[in-house]
């Protein structure tokens, strides 16, 4: 079975300035800071040092969501370039081949 995928360009872009976006505000956010300072009040205690596990934990995966989210809006706006820029191949193969075939009538 074969089918036809059509996107609207444009609504990809946005689809990538979105998933930038709330990167930007993961990247912006410093909870792991947050939890420091909670870890910071309760020195000696057991919370404490589970505060300091979440902390680097914490870290380690708004580091990798902001970095996914990056690669996430650099693949979509490679996906809308490489598309647009095949359409453009096709058309023009398309015009050339109809210009050496010159008009083409149905039968009847």
């Amino acid at each position: 079975m074969t089918g036809q995928v059509e996107i609207e360009s444009a609504d990809v872009r946005d689809a990538a300035r979105a998933v930038g976006a709330a990167g930007d505000a993961a990247a912006a956010v410093d909870h792991p800071e947050h939890v420091a300072a909670l870890a910071a009040a309760l020195p000696g205690s057991r919370s404490a040092n589970a505060a300091r596990r979440l902390r680097t934990a914490w870290r380690d995966a708004s580091t990798g969501w902001v970095d996914e989210a990056r690669t996430q809006q650099a693949r979509l706006d490679a996906t809308v370039t490489a598309t647009l820029a095949a359409d453009t191949r096709a058309t023009t193969r398309a015009s050339r081949l109809a210009g050496r075939l010159g008009p083409v009538t149905s039968p009847g």
